[in-house]
């Protein structure tokens, strides 16, 4: 377990050195809103932009992409700030509170991601996508987070997912591409789909390759793995197949 952010973190300021802009934990989320689309025009760059005010329960993340994806019961606004000055991908990702005042940093975006809202919008999971070949879940009570309350860490279902997995391969297959995904998400039922491929033999020597498929039957509430499926019920039940190659 881990703390919340600390109350300093909660009124960190987020701005790009090239505009000014400065966005704080008292904007709303349409200020917030109109400031970075003020923020990505003055940069004058070919950056795309995805911010909207509608909600949405999906999003793809960029790390070069201005945007805010509104949680579906409009509570919540999830923020993606390009700092494009930067020499490297380091974009921070944050929550916002649309009915009471807040910002809270989630994590860093490197690369690309998914990004699910919860079926209450008091969840959230996000598929991180740092390299190719290698996902990462990140799970966020957002509810929790915002009351800085104790939450598990957010890798603590990537672990545990991590861990089922190792044991399902066994010690004689070496992991070679972990491409976790997202099925379905129906009240506290989370569906996720581990699929990637394996080598066999002495790591040094990366012997022939395998491919493997899970699904996993998660309990969103207490991050419990409930159930592991193989790849053939995972597509009878679910209809739902595995991401094996990147």
């Amino acid at each position: 377990m881990q703390p919340n952010v600390s109350a300093a973190m909660a009124e960190s300021r987020v701005a790009d050195p090239q505009s000014g802009t400065t966005l704080d934990s008292k904007s709303t989320c349409e200020d917030a809103r109109s400031k970075m689309a003020l923020e990505s025009t003055n940069l004058q760059t070919n950056a795309p932009t995805n911010i909207r005010d509608t909600p949405r329960a999906h999003a793809h993340l960029g790390w070069s992409e201005f945007a805010t994806i509104v949680a579906p019961n409009r509570a919540w606004q999830v923020e993606v700030h390009p700092v494009l000055s930067s020499g490297e991908n380091q974009t921070p990702v944050s929550l916002r509170g649309c009915e009471k005042a807040g910002s809270w940093p989630l994590f860093i975006l490197e690369r690309d991601a998914e990004m699910y809202w919860g079926p209450d919008s008091r969840s959230l999971l996000v598929v991180n996508e740092p390299l190719a070949g290698g996902n990462k879940l990140l799970f966020f009570n957002v509810k929790a987070l915002s009351e800085v309350k104790q939450t598990p860490a957010p890798d603590e279902l990537d672990k545990a997912v991590e861990q089922v997995l190792l044991q399902r391969l066994g010690e004689k297959r070496h992991v070679e591409f972990y491409l976790p995904t997202f099925v379905s998400w129906k009240d506290s039922k989370l569906l996720l789909a581990g699929g990637g491929t394996t080598f066999s033999g002495k790591i040094s020597e990366s012997g022939p390759t395998a491919s493997y498929c899970y699904g996993f039957l998660v309990n969103s509430d207490t991050l419990h793995i409930q159930e592991v499926l193989s790849a053939e019920e995972l597509k009878a039940k679910f209809g739902a197949e595995c991401q094996t190659d990147p």
